[in-house]
């Protein structure tokens, strides 16, 4: 969905709208085999004349080559003709089109342009919207961005004269804000809410161990169960410290934003869902929350109520009946409030 939103991104930037065909015809243009050892650039405008300005927007691609072969180059027409929607993406291409003027991220890039657009300046703009699905990987989670707009701002004699950047975290119809190992993600945010990590750390020396026969990895599996039933209990008992609310906004503000604050933007079907970090900071700092145990969630919730969550917890292990590989996965996940309305 990174490149989608790159193209979708830089064609609204250009044009103040988003053009299927257009952006269609820059899909069939990109060779997903370039993403094996580099990227992809798309020239979307270059030095079109608005008010006193000349604007130019370029997209930069860079992305699994695996991942993205269904949706870019010369045949992803005919593998969309023969099968059905590869990932709903003409459903996701159709929701940016009809939603991107009442959209937050929407707004926030037409005001970034307007504001040297509008100046009455004489004034080179260049954007450049890039798609990395792989620095953040590479960030160990720290760095949330997937899409970056990066302006310049050069003077009649071409000397730069302001820049800016706006992350954007993109998602595709899903809820989940972290993907951790089960040791690592309990530690963190056990530490997180000040909660003794002793009862994990006596543990540690299961998880450092290749688990290989069954009896390795039933033992890695009651670990966690145990460490996450423990977890549960104190992290319950946390809620009435007077800096819950606190620690709670702060750890999640940590896992939503990153270290660059991106904004979180999932194109979930037929809308658009959006956590700006803006509204966040305005909305979420003077609620009251608690941890609530609910089956095999820990959940973060307005003090009181029963439907306002501001995210959750859960840990899953799965065992895969033909190979016998087990799947361990401690997930956060953001809650109804989380999403502006």
């Amino acid at each position: 969905m990174e490149g989608i939103f790159c193209l979708a991104t830089g064609l609204y930037l250009a044009y103040d709208e988003i053009d299927k065909k257009k952006l269609n015809e820059f899909r069939t243009i990109i060779n997903p085999m370039k993403f094996l050892d580099g990227h992809e650039e798309v020239m979307v405008i270059k030095d079109h004349v608005e008010n006193k300005d000349l604007v130019s927007v370029e997209c930069v691609i860079r992305l699994k080559a695996k991942s993205t072969s269904d949706a870019f180059g010369p045949d992803y027409k005919i593998l969309y003709e023969h099968q059905n929607d590869i990932g709903g993406i003409n459903q996701k291409i159709d929701t940016l089109v009809k939603g991107v003027q009442n959209s937050n991220f929407g707004k926030r890039l037409l005001d970034t342009k307007k504001k040297y657009v509008d100046n009455n300046t004489k004034e080179l703009l260049y954007f450049r919207v890039i798609a990395d699905g792989i620095a953040g990987e590479s960030s160990g989670g720290d760095i949330k961005s997937d899409v970056d707009v990066i302006l310049q701002v050069m003077n009649a004699q071409k000397k730069i004269i302001a820049t800016e950047k706006i992350p954007f975290s993109v998602k595709s119809k899903s809820k989940t804000i972290s993907n951790l190992s089960p040791f690592f993600g309990m530690m963190k945010i056990a530490e997180a809410f000040n909660i003794s990590t002793d009862f994990i750390e006596k543990f540690r020396p299961i998880f450092e161990q290749r688990a290989i026969t069954d009896t390795e990895k039933e033992a890695v599996n009651k670990a966690i169960s145990n460490i996450y039933n423990q977890l549960s209990d104190r992290m319950v008992k946390k809620s009435n410290d007077s800096n819950f609310s606190k620690n709670a906004v702060e750890f999640i503000s940590k896992q939503v934003f990153g270290s660059d604050l991106a904004d979180l933007v999932d194109v979930d079907g037929g809308k658009i869902k959006e956590i700006p970090k803006s509204v966040f900071d305005s909305m979420i700092r003077t609620m009251k929350f608690e941890a609530v145990k609910a089956g095999n969630n820990i959940k973060f919730m307005v003090k009181g109520s029963t439907s306002l969550m501001l995210f959750s917890t859960r840990i899953k292990i799965r065992t895969s009946a033909s190979t016998g590989a087990v799947e361990r996965k401690f997930y956060i996940e953001a809650g109804n409030l989380l999403y502006k309305k």
